[in-house]
This record gives structure tokens, sequence and C-alpha cells, in this order.
């Protein structure tokens, strides 16, 4: 099963997947869950594209099935045909740079110290072990779904981690999200299901919702679809906080100066933040498909509504893979509402720059944005 797996999601990059195996893969990584993080790993190496020809990678390939052979991981077969790993590299040369990276990765695993295993999460042998967990990780770029044992389904958005005890779903239900995910709750009256970020912890029983708690971000925003949820403030046990469907709270990490402006904590305070009085809104719609933007991203969508340079910039970062820096801080200041599906960066911000006035220059994964010549 993991190999089919690796076969697919091979497939998937290349572009040449068709929409039921889509379908397989989606399934066989809801059963497997441990497997996003070396599928994460592979799909870097991918964008990287290591330069390589197919002699060597062939000679390699070889190499590492000997190294396989002898481990026990390759059973002895003289001219059988390959199966599992190796069938990626025999199917079509267009495969050679996912079958590239899967080589890499796992001569990774073979030829390097690796970490050990514990059901599932990665733990450095030179420490010791925490308690038993999984965790499932996007890089930028890069948007992934998982079903949990309890039939949750989460999609996690990029940039994101979200880790789970080895006894979810038995007699508790907690999670822990850096990032941002989409929650379908299996309905469990029984046994709550908890989500704890850097700054409030969510109790819900059933329903459907978004979380935005990335650690670098000065405020987190829980959006309701449908049902209900309660919201604790880490530290103020006794805040509870209820939506109703279609809302969201917004909490942000700030301090209040003495003429009564907020600003971000920096430096010490950093470490210790305080947490403004937290705002409930509504969610804003999409006006071409009336769906929230809050959730846009689910369906492949990066929406924002009325939201600052900067603000946007964070989204364009995770959802393209870049780092965006600004010239000037002024033009973080500019106010964006848009939506992108199909767009590359250089068409986004092309589409951009028809509403406000700035210059950019991409090299390679880095962006800089700047004011335009008078």
């Amino acid at each position: 099963m993991e190999n089919r797996a690796w076969f697919l999601y091979s497939k998937k990059l290349t572009g040449e997947a068709t929409v039921g195996e889509i379908s397989e893969l989606n399934d066989l990584l809801s059963r497997q869950p441990y497997l996003h993080d070396d599928l994460a790993r592979l799909e870097a190496f991918w964008h990287a594209r290591l330069p390589f020809d197919q002699e060597v990678l062939e000679a390699d390939y070889q190499r590492l099935t000997e190294k396989m052979r002898s481990q026990g991981l390759v059973p002895e077969e003289s001219n059988s045909a390959p199966s599992g790993l190796a069938t990626v590299f025999v199917l079509s040369r267009r495969w050679y740079w996912a079958a590239a990276a899967i080589l890499l990765m796992v001569a990774g695993f073979l030829f390097w110290p690796s970490p050990e295993s514990v059901q599932g999460a990665m733990v450095t042998s030179s420490a010791p072990a925490p308690a038993q967990s999984h965790q499932v990780s996007t890089r930028p770029g890069s948007r992934t779904k998982v079903e949990l044992p309890d039939g949750t389904q989460v999609w996690l958005n990029a940039d994101s981690r979200l880790t789970y005890g080895n006894d979810f779903g038995k007699d508790t239900r907690e999670v822990t999200l850096s990032g941002e995910a989409y929650f379908d709750v299996a309905p469990n009256k029984a046994v709550p299901f908890y989500i704890h970020t850097s700054k409030i912890r969510i109790k819900v029983t059933g329903t459907a919702f978004n979380v935005r708690a990335y650690p670098n971000e000065p405020s987190s925003e829980t959006s309701l679809v449908h049902g209900k949820v309660e919201v604790i403030l880490n530290g103020q046990p006794d805040k509870t906080y209820y939506l109703k469907p279609s809302e969201k709270l917004i909490v942000s990490e700030t301090s209040v100066n003495q003429m009564g402006a907020t600003q971000r904590l920096v430096g010490d305070q950093a470490s210790r933040p305080a947490l403004q009085e937290p705002t409930i809104a509504r969610l804003v719609l999409d006006e071409i498909d009336q769906l929230p933007v809050e959730t846009a991203w689910v369906n492949n969508k990066l929406a924002f509504s009325d939201e600052s340079f900067r603000e946007v910039a964070n989204k364009m970062e995770r959802w393209y893979g870049v780092d965006i820096a600004f010239a000037h801080p002024d033009l973080e200041t500019i106010r964006f509402t848009g939506r992108f599906e199909e767009e590359t960066l250089l068409e986004a911000l092309k589409a951009m720059q028809l509403t406000a006035r700035f210059r950019f220059e991409v090299n390679g994964n880095q962006v800089k944005i700047s004011k335009q010549d008078p």
C-alpha cells in the first residue's frame, strides 16, 4: 500500500495522475498519515530539480537496489519485473525527476544517520523520545488532506503542522496545530475534540471550522462554518467565547501604549505576549461564489478581502513558496481585495499592479516590492 502511494504521488508531481488516481492517493494518505512528511520531502526534491542524467540515475538506482537487498528491504529476485519503487523508474522517461527525488530520499534514509521512528513520529536518536505521536506537515506551496482515526477530516494549508497522540480517538481527541487547517470534526459528544494553538484552545463535539494560527503572525482566527465551538484564551481559562455559524473570533497579540495606539510586541515582550480583547466578526463572503473568503484556500483559491499588502504577502509567501520583502514600509499598508485560482506568482502580482502603484522584482524564490518611479 505504501509503494502504491509513492507511485501515485510521483504521477501527481509530473501532472500525469488521473482524477481517479488523485482520489485513490488521498484515500491512501488518509489511512497512512505518517507518509505525509516523507512525501513532503519528495515534493521539495522535485521542485528543487536536482541535476542528474539518465545513466547516473540508473547506476545509482542499481547501487541503491543492491543496498536495499542487502538489508532485506528488496526480495532476492533475478529477472522478475520490478515493482514498488522500481516501477517509477521504468514506466516513463518523463518521471525521471520524481524518480530521482525518491532515489535521493530513500538513499538518505539508508546511507545517512536517520531519526528513530516512533509510531509515525520522527524524533532524533540523541534526545529522549517525547510522548508517542503522529505528525502531519506541509511545506510552503503545498496543501494536503488527512483523515484522523476518529473519522475527522482535516485540510492542512501550506507551511502548517498538525500533531496528535498515539491514543487519539480512544479516551481523548486532542490535536496541536501550528499554521492553518480546516476541520470537519466527526460527531462524538462523549469525547470532545480539542485543538491547541499558541494563543487559544478550541473545544468542539462535531462541526466544521477553520483555524489560522501561524506562529509568526500577530493574530489568529477561528472561523465557524456550521455547528458550534468554544474558544478559550491560553492563560485565561475564565474567558470562554462561543461562536455561531458564519462568525469568526480574532485574537491579536498586542500591547497598548500610553497614547492608546496598539503595536506589535517586540524584544523581550514577544516571549510573554499579551492578548488583546478578542473580537467576533462575520465571515466575509466572496462576491462571485458567495463562499467564505476565510476558507477559500480549501477549494484551491487564494482569496483576501480588504487586507493589507503585508497580510496578503504572508498568504502569497506560503501559497507560492516564496519570500516577499518590502523596500518601503508604507507599501505594506496598501489594502487589497481579490482572489486567485490558476494564476502564477507573476500573473498575480501584475493583476495587483492594476489597482496599486508598486514595482516588483523576482529572483528565484525572493520577491522585492518597491515604489514605482514617479
